[in-house]
């Protein structure tokens, strides 16, 4: 299904959209990524969701991706009886070593060490520090808090402690048997937390090899500071707003967003923007006027992808959710006077940007030729993916048909912006290359008789990183 947009939407599956008729649904209202959040479930039942996401949108022509959300090395509270609290300000509630439900009273907490570390007078942010905890009383088994920041407490929300040491020389046991088992799952793209250490992107680097995209999240300033030596390792970058709005004081988040697409775009790697998008939308049909400017504004900045979390997971109206973000990203893509030209990536950046390849090279071209001959779209034949990204990257303002014979590269396509990637035999020559791509245009309603195309391919076929061809077309 050929959307009407460039940037991607990647959605949470969650209890209200565990089934094969939700995941329908969200697709065809726009989802082209689903994200399993490992945190919130067992491996066994996350990789049940992948294979139905796999099996519930499996026609060729539909392109999906899934994307697996490691733990992470976050303290999260225990489960609730009732799913959740209402914590009220100056209310007592405490954490303990129970593992029994929590209730309005207390929670388990199954981390030893902050009952260790915490003192009096802590204050203790949970769920993107939402709500905030002041410690009052501290025992080896139990920390009785004030309530300082109230709302509804639900179960397994991540919590922040000022003074618990987090272990960050090495991937976590947790993540590591989560991986084992996504890779297992055959998901396209991992997102870890790295805990704002390089060496432990590069334990994940070792631990992923090529076997499936690793995106790393950008969580702490200690990453945002070694952007392009974690853009090195990773595949692409997952930006999480919550996480690091908990990090760096929250006026620098919208500086952070643009550092972060464009040392990804320079890189020629996705990036996506995540958390609180849409919000207002778990409980409410339409989102506040502040939630559909962010969106808008992550368009603009030039991200790949934007994220529903709670929205598509928990949320009342997930469709509806899926269906808005569709219609701010159609809007905001159709604001800006030249759509090859985003503010985050001027000309001039462009034209300074190191073209490292031959590769990279016949992608400026393709680019440079779309735009001034007026181009329906850029075609790129590719196994592993790489041209596309670079002709992405450059944001051409038209699609960019992606036709491969690989299905990993086909779904790990899908979050990056603009790109629509499509299963093809194997190509044999640059004859049926043209005829190919003539064909896919006009399959996909993308040109009129007498449109043009630009085409990149390389030989010899089939070989990784040899684009070496451009060639304009007419249909």
């Amino acid at each position: 299904m050929l959307r009407n947009r460039l940037a991607k939407i990647v959605a949470t599956l969650g209890p209200e959209t565990g089934s094969a008729e939700a995941m329908r649904s969200l697709y065809e209202a726009g989802a082209d990524v689903f994200r399993i959040n490992a945190a919130y479930s067992d491996d066994g039942a996350n990789a049940a969701l992948v294979r139905l996401v796999q099996d519930t949108i499996a026609d060729p022509s539909d392109p999906v991706g899934t994307l697996w959300d490691l733990p992470g090395l976050k303290m999260r509270i225990g489960d609730f009886a009732d799913g959740g609290v209402a914590l009220k300000p100056g209310g007592t509630f405490t954490l303990d070593q129970s593992p029994e439900p929590g209730d309005a009273h207390r929670v388990y907490l199954p981390f030893p060490e902050a009952f260790a570390h915490s003192r009096v007078g802590d204050l203790l942010r949970l769920d993107d520090g939402r709500l905030t905890l002041r410690v009052t009383e501290v025992t080896l088994y139990r920390l009785t808090t004030e309530v300082v920041a109230g709302g509804v407490l639900s179960a397994n929300k991540a919590i922040l402690f000022p003074n618990v040491p987090v272990p960050t020389a090495e991937v976590s046991a947790r993540d590591a048997e989560s991986l084992t088992a996504a890779l297992e799952a055959g998901v396209d793209w991992v997102a870890a937390t790295a805990n704002g250490s390089l060496a432990v992107v590069q334990d994940f680097r070792r631990r992923v090899g090529d076997r499936v995209k690793l995106m790393i999240k950008i969580d702490s300033q200690a990453l945002l500071d070694q952007l392009d030596a974690v853009l090195e390792l990773a595949d692409g970058l997952f930006l999480a707003r919550g996480d690091l709005g908990s990090s760096i004081p929250v006026e620098r988040i919208p500086n952070a967003q643009k550092d972060c697409i464009l040392a990804a775009r320079r890189a020629g790697k996705p990036v996506v923007v995540a958390a609180q998008m849409l919000e207002h939308m778990v409980s409410d049909p339409t989102p506040t006027r502040a939630e559909a400017s962010d969106v808008c504004q992550a368009i603009y900045d030039g991200a790949d992808a934007v994220t529903l979390s709670a929205e598509t997971a928990v949320g009342q109206y997930p469709t509806d959710a899926v269906a808005m973000m569709d219609r701010l990203i159609v809007s905001a893509e159709a604001d800006d006077p030249d759509p090859g030209t985003l503010a985050a990536f001027s000309e001039e950046d462009t034209t300074e940007t190191r073209v490292e390849s031959i590769g990279g090279a016949i992608a400026h071209a393709a680019v440079g030729g779309a735009r001034e001959l007026g181009a329906s779209a850029i075609v790129v034949h590719t196994s592993s993916g790489s041209t596309a990204r670079r002709v992405a990257r450059l944001r051409p303002g038209r699609p960019i048909l992606c036709l491969t014979d690989s299905a990993e590269t086909r779904r790990a396509m899908t979050v990056v912006c603009g790109v629509h990637p499509l299963m093809m035999p194997s190509l044999s020559s640059w004859k049926e290359i043209v005829e190919v791509a003539v064909r896919a245009t006009r399959e996909q309603q993308l040109g009129d008789d007498g449109d043009v195309i630009a085409i990149t391919a390389g030989m010899p076929l089939g070989a990784s990183g040899s684009t070496n061809i451009l060639r304009v077309a007419t249909l």
